[in-house]
């Protein structure tokens, strides 16, 4: 083999003698201006306005990037196996469920209150037989 293909050696030899010193010079060159520091840096992310958290993980139904809050199975239900085993153990796993739910229907009760609805919890429980029958009169 090394007889029948000497040529062929010969050219990957000098190929990787060149990336190594290449590698070499690039690495190890005298830099002429002073690198940032990580807080430099996420300052100019900031002023430039780019996403600074890092996105959920594929697949995740998920509303926070915390570590204690679970993803979300398509479901609609908490997974704690999104959650680290250090804090499944310790019982620090927050619930958020409850909580958005919670802050969404004062939302709609607000909204409602804000717009002149007479009943503005009948917003929050969902239109029935009985309102869409109103919302029809209301219409004519």
């Amino acid at each position: 083999i090394f007889t029948k293909y000497v040529f062929a050696f010969e050219i990957t030899g000098a190929l990787l003698i060149t990336a190594t010193v290449g590698a070499m010079v690039l690495t190890h060159r005298e830099r002429t201006e002073r690198a940032k520091t990580q807080r430099e840096l996420a300052e100019q992310r900031v002023r430039e306005g780019k996403h600074l958290p890092p996105l959920p993980a594929p697949g995740v139904y998920a509303r926070h990037n915390a570590v204690d809050i679970p993803g979300l199975l398509p479901d609609g239900t908490p997974s704690d196996l999104t959650v680290m085993q250090t804090l499944r153990e310790r019982g620090q796993i927050r619930d958020v469920s409850q909580k958005s739910l919670a802050d969404l229907k004062a939302l709609e009760q607000r909204s409602g209150e804000r717009l002149g609805r007479e009943d503005a919890d009948s917003a929050t429980r969902g239109a029935g037989p009985a309102s869409a029958a109103e919302n029809s009169e209301a219409a004519k």
